[in-house]
């Protein structure tokens, strides 16, 4: 899986000083493609979506973000995750 940051993510991190503030988080049915900058949401249908842990500082430019599937969600598959800023904006 390639991840790669949206132009809004690039935004959101260069007008930041901490750790980005993610709001949710999107899984989707799409496999085997390259995103790009200006995505602005996943391309699949959405199977789940939550809402990720808050970020943990690992270094001075480097931060954690958790995201955590419990059994009891159910059964499906998944090819890609969208990351996203409050306002439903794609990271």
């Amino acid at each position: 899986m390639q991840v790669t940051l949206t132009t809004a993510g690039l935004a959101a991190i260069q007008s930041t000083a901490g750790p980005v503030v993610l709001a949710a988080y999107k899984l989707g049915s799409q496999v085997n493609y390259n995103p790009i900058p200006s995505d602005t949401n996943i391309r699949g249908t959405q199977v789940y979506s939550g809402a990720p842990g808050a970020g943990v500082t690992v270094t001075a430019n480097l931060y954690r973000y958790s995201i955590v599937l419990e059994p009891a969600v159910g059964t499906f598959t998944f090819g890609e995750i969208g990351l996203f800023l409050p306002g439903n904006v794609l990271f």
